[in-house]
């Protein structure tokens, strides 16, 4: 038996003793090896994206700090939709120079100005801030 039909059996192939039929399974057999590389490739790339990302602190939602409790929405709120909840909740009006930040991945609460270097650092500004150095849900989603 040829290399090329010991290569083909490994693989679940049975060949003939025909040269061509050999050299057919040898070549099913590299393509075959070729696909499981380039999947576990692809799956070792994933992986490392995914290490990066969890070593890159990054904005997850807009929060508002309210009597020193943190109110936070998953995006796409925003921070009026923040407000409204926290209205609803307290049944009072509250005053809209409460802080207004951001979480991130991290678990932690940055103000607007705090939050602006952080998704910029993690590409998540897109075209530039709306306001100067204050950093709005806007400009991310």
């Amino acid at each position: 038996m040829s290399v090329y039909n010991d290569m083909a059996s490994d693989a679940g192939y049975s060949y003939g003793s025909d040269e061509n039929d050999q050299m057919a399974a040898m070549l099913e057999y590299q393509e075959q090896e070729a696909m499981y590389q380039a999947m576990a490739e692809e799956d070792m790339m994933q992986r490392q994206m995914e290490e990066e990302m969890m070593n890159i602190e990054f904005i997850t939602c807009a929060a508002i700090k309210y009597k020193g409790k943190i109110y936070a929405m998953e995006r796409p709120n925003r921070h009026c939709d923040l407000f409204s909840f926290i209205i609803s909740e307290n049944g009072s009006r509250i005053d809209p120079n409460e802080i207004q930040g951001f979480m991130t991945n991290k678990g932690r609460f940055l103000s607007r100005k705090e939050a602006q270097p952080i998704a910029e650092n993690a590409g998540q500004v897109d075209g530039g801030l709306i306001t100067k150095d204050l950093l709005t849900s806007e400009d991310m989603w």
